[in-house]
């Protein structure tokens, strides 16, 4: 009979400490703000991105100054990309390096996006390694971030806007789906005055 007691006065404390841890988890989801636990981008295509996002100073490389806001008037695409990444590899040799002259004549203005604290030296190889005939600047998670509205900081992610500073697209990956999307949404923003 003690056996029994003691069995039952062992469950009763773990069912409690059940209890209360589960009672603790629940609290802790129930008012922790969603945004914490967001991983995916919330949508703002259509929109303006934020002024501070808009304000950013991105500076590449080789000096080159450049923000969002004062690239108002052009079709702006910003490109998130790894170096050690084989789908940014990928994504950079399938459609970043393939817009025309005549596209950034028009006021296509690519700017690529360094995300993985590399050195500016290591960049600059990255850059004639990989043939990349626009700007790159480089930023750090906090401002990855902001710009993307999330925390996933996988790459790559591109970014459209249109020449009114709009979101047009956000892609995160690499496909081929991805690499259309991204073609046919610049495009679109050229043809459209």
């Amino acid at each position: 009979m003690k056996l029994a007691n003691q069995f039952f006065k062992t469950l009763s404390m773990r069912n409690a400490r059940l209890a209360v841890a589960t009672v603790g988890l629940l609290t802790l989801f129930v008012f922790t703000p969603a945004t914490f636990f967001q991983t995916e981008a919330v949508t703002n295509v259509g929109k303006m991105p934020k002024e501070a996002v808009a304000q950013i100073k991105l500076i590449t490389v080789d000096g080159q100054q450049f923000s969002l806001a004062s690239l108002r008037g052009k079709v702006v695409v910003l490109d998130f990309f790894g170096m050690r990444c084989a789908h940014s590899r990928d994504h950079i040799k399938e459609t970043m390096t393939q817009f025309s002259e005549e596209q950034i004549s028009k006021g296509l203005q690519l700017i690529g996006i360094e995300s993985e604290s590399s050195s500016a030296n290591q960049v600059r190889e990255y850059i004639q390694a990989q043939k990349l005939n626009y700007p790159v600047a480089q930023i750090d998670e906090p401002t990855f971030i902001q710009f993307v509205n999330s925390r996933d900081l996988s790459a790559p992610q591109t970014l459209v806007f249109g020449r009114d500073g709009k979101l047009l697209l956000h892609t995160n990956g690499h496909s081929a789906q991805n690499e259309a999307a991204i073609r046919a949404a610049v495009q679109k923003a050229l043809d459209k005055q």
